[in-house]
């Protein structure tokens, strides 16, 4: 029996129906099979790995798309907080115009990499702030396709203005620009202000003429050197209205303004730092510069505000202790998720660390013979980690903080290897005479090979790019004043970045230091205005410091030269040269004898911090006294009778470490002590350097009083001499004897004596002009041993010889107990 018309049209829907579900079925699966696979997103180094127990609160994670394909949206779950990452570009400025994602710019003339927010940045200027036209403006530009949504997105960057912005600037700043003549596009600027008033950082959104929207703050916080974060969103705001908003330091000030129509079209590229007519150059350092396919809510931007991010990364600083989880998604523009694995990991206070001291360490409240003459204070880590990673160590003695170099220190006393034992990368043709202390390096322009010595330490993990300070001990063994050639004494240099230290042909000591090829900066001090000349022979202590943007020159511990620098470097040269350039090699006939100090070099020391002036005036203090100072140990010389305490400390990204305080006493005699005293007919400029049971000059031993004619003392602060007379028909105002002041004692005839007593350690004090002083105690000491001060406040000492006559003493001489002195301080 035959269907009817209405069955068979009835079936045949039922059948298409069927192929068509079939194929959807079908077509869903094939297309499955045969869609490109999904990218993958991975996490690479130096991101934490899963179950990681880490020490440094400063975390970075770094994602890696392969292969890279456009997204829609890229986000980072950190401990439950989302942080949207750039999806249409991002740069970071770091030394590079290249993007994270390649992208490259279409003209960055002029422009220059200095200090950024995180790093470095770009700055942006046209150098005529006084109104003056000039021939080389800044241009920094990208294109816009593909990196600019028309519908929605957010802008964000960092920004330091070179001058203030706020009242009194009457120029108009652009910061980005991205829009056509019709108009369209979006604009970011700093308004003019007037003498009195600021102008307003301004975003205006263009949706084609006369259609244009805008929403502005003040600029008045906008001052020189001060960083801030801007960000600007556009789009939907979900109920219904497009609007724009803008965001400074992380908090929106103004807006969501509602805007109607939509973008049309952009500049063919987006202008950084300027006007699409290449004019209104910001003035400004730009950093972290991104632009978001979607506009991110107040909470993102919050949350990104004060991070160093980029396309694929986000690093976290200060992290506390405890645990921590994070995974990553990616949406590519088919709306497929990606997702990566999740991962944690945990950071835990450090393990217990202590400072020990070690042998030859005294044993706490120990007494302390002499001899030996030296004590050395000797400190480990415990457990012990590589130096680049301890931000500060120190000595605390007696009250004098002592730093510890925690990058490099060569003493030279056994050879070139240094106090952690590293050797030199090369030491061709260098010597080892005697040094300022023990041995030292000579480095000249004869090696026995045809060429200049070669003396290299390798500068990885010996040398800090952002802060440091340099420092050793030079003996020039040719005149270097009015000495035609240029004498390298360290150079760290490359074409781009490094510091170099050099005696000049026209008698300066100069340092220079690039970063990151940014015009070279200097400091120098003419020799011949030194109060110690530069001759042949004489030693001298330079340090230089660097990082904060400022750069010092100090010779023999005093500051002679500052000045400041932009820029931080980014790299140095593989190695340290010492003595010598980067240049020397055996087969350089012309290098022979150009360039080489010809001189003597004893410790030598990079540090991982930029000391202060105080920190390099108290180092130099003491190798004047003649304390050796090592990565791990300080080695007092000659310390004088007296109590003694001591603490070290180490500062860590994690930690601060500090010892117990330690003590021990410096008795200079086992029992009492003694001393034998001469005194000659006529006039004796003497002291009795034991205090005695009574100062009483009465009560002194019957032999000098039985052939004393008379004692006088001068007294600086009131400029009298003051008189004892054994006469008692003459008037005496002097009656008392002090151990640390000189007499003139006038004699009748020979007197040899013993006198004894105990040695305290006093305090000691100058006044200006002339001061009649003496050691008391048995020990020698240099004037600045004595008063634990510069040498170079004391102009003359004199005392009077076996004969009578007054000859004047060196200042580095050791004094002698027993014998006075006359000083002048100024």
């Amino acid at each position: 029996m035959g269907l009817k018309k209405k069955e068979v049209l009835a079936l045949v829907i039922v059948i298409l129906l069927l192929i068509i579900i079939i194929y959807s079925i079908y077509s869903v699966n094939f297309g499955r099979l045969f869609r490109a696979p999904l990218s993958t997103l991975n996490f690479v180094p130096p991101t934490p790995n899963n179950g990681d127990i880490i020490n440094n609160p400063n975390v970075e994670i770094r994602m890696q798309l392969t292969p890279l394909i456009a997204l829609n949206d890229m986000t980072l779950n950190f401990n439950s907080v989302d942080y949207k990452l750039p999806t249409l570009i991002s740069c970071s400025f770091e030394n590079t115009y290249v993007c994270d994602d390649g992208e490259i710019p279409g003209d960055s003339s002029f422009t220059t990499f200095t200090t950024g927010k995180f790093g470095n940045g770009v700055l942006v200027d046209n150098k005529d702030e006084d109104g003056d036209t000039i021939a080389d403006p800044d241009f920094l530009y990208y294109p816009s396709i593909n990196n600019i949504n028309l519908n929605e997105g957010t802008i964000m960057f960092w920004v330091i203005p070179q001058v203030n912005w706020g009242v009194g600037d009457t120029r108009s700043r652009r910061l980005i620009d991205t829009t056509t003549l019709g108009p369209n596009g979006i604009s970011i600027l700093k308004s003019p202000g007037t003498a009195t008033t600021s102008g307003s950082i301004t975003a205006s959104i263009a949706t084609g003429s006369p259609l244009s929207t805008g929403v502005s703050t003040s600029a008045a916080s906008f001052i020189a050197q001060d960083a801030h974060s801007i960000a600007v969103t556009y789009g939907p705001d979900g109920l219904g209205n497009n609007v724009i908003e803008l965001y400074i330091d992380g908090v929106l000030v103004a807006g969501p303004t509602i805007y109607t129509g939509s973008i049309q079209a952009f500049n063919q590229d987006i202008y950084i730092g300027l006007n699409n007519g290449g004019t209104a150059q910001a003035n400004g350092v730009f950093d972290q510069f991104t632009i978001y396919a979607k506009k991110l809510s107040s909470t993102e931007i919050n949350n990104l505000h004060n991070k160093e991010f980029g396309s694929y990364y986000i690093k976290f600083n200060n992290l506390a202790i405890g645990s921590y989880t994070f995974s990553a998604s990616a949406v590519d523009t088919a709306n497929q998720v990606i997702s990566s694995e999740t991962r944690s990991f945990t950071i835990s206070s450090p393990p217990t660390t202590t400072i020990d001291f070690l042998p030859p360490t005294p044993a706490d409240n120990a007494n302390v013979p002499n001899p030996p003459a030296d004590v050395t204070i000797k400190m480990q880590r415990n457990p012990l980690i590589p130096g680049e990673n301890l931000i500060d160590f120190t000595l605390s003695f007696n009250s004098v903080n002592y730093k510890l170099p925690n990058l490099l220190s060569c003493d030279f006393k056994y050879g070139s290897t240094c106090d952690d034992g590293e050797d030199p990368s090369n030491s061709l043709g260098i010597s080892a005479p005697f040094g300022y202390f023990d041995d030292a390096i000579f480095v000249d322009n004869d090696n026995g090979f045809g060429g200049g010595d070669i003396f290299t330490y390798s500068s990885t993990n010996n040398f800090n790019l952002n802060e440091g300070t340099i420092m050793f001990w030079v003996k020039p063994m040719e005149n270097w004043i009015g000495d035609s050639r240029t004498r390298v004494l360290l150079d760290t240099t490359t074409f781009m970045n490094g510091i170099s230290i050099q005696k000049t042909p026209n008698d300066f000591l100069a340092i220079t230091l690039i970063a990151n090829s940014l015009t070279a900066v200097g400091v120098q001090a003419d020799l011949n205005t030194l109060p110690i000349p530069f001759d042949p022979g004489t030693w001298h202590h330079i340090a230089v410091t660097y990082g904060n943007n400022n750069l010092g020159l100090y010779i023999d511990g005093i500051p002679v030269s500052l000045t400041t620098y932009l820029g931080t470097m980014t790299a140095i040269n593989p190695n340290i040269y010492i003595g010598h350039d980067n240049s020397v090699s055996i087969d350089c006939p012309e290098c022979t004898g150009g360039r080489h100090a010809v001189a003597v070099f004893d410790e030598f020391k990079i540090y991982g911090k930029s000391l202060t002036t105080q920190q390099i005036n108290d180092i130099y203090n003491g190798y004047v006294k003649g304390y050796k100072i090592g990565s791990y140990f300080v080695n007092f010389t000659n310390l004088p009778q007296g109590a003694y305490t001591y603490s070290a400390s180490i500062t860590e990204p994690l930690q601060s470490i500090t010892s117990p305080t330690r003590s021990f006493t410096r008795p200079v005699c086992s029992t009492t002590c003694e001393y034998t005293l001469m005194l000659n007919p006529g006039v004796n400029l003497v002291s009795l350097p034991l205090p005695q049971t009574s100062n009483l000059i009465s009560a002194l031993p019957p032999i000098i009083l039985n052939n004393l004619r008379s004692i006088y003392s001068y007294e600086t602060a009131s400029g009298l001499w003051k008189v004892y007379h054994t006469d008692p028909g003459r008037q005496s105002t002097l009656s008392t004897i002090d151990p640390k002041t000189s007499y003139f004692f006038v004699m009748k005839n020979r007197v040899l004596t013993t006198i004894t007593g105990d040695v305290t350690n006093p305090t000691r004090t100058l006044n200006l002009g002339w001061n009649m002083i003496a050691i008391e105690g048995l020990e020698p000491r240099t004037i600045a041993q004595l008063y634990n001060m510069d040498p170079l406040t004391i102009t003359e000492i004199w005392k009077l010889n076996a004969q009578g006559i007054y000859e004047q003493v060196v200042m580095t001489s050791l004094l002698e107990p027993g014998v006075g002195y006359w000083v002048f301080a100024q």
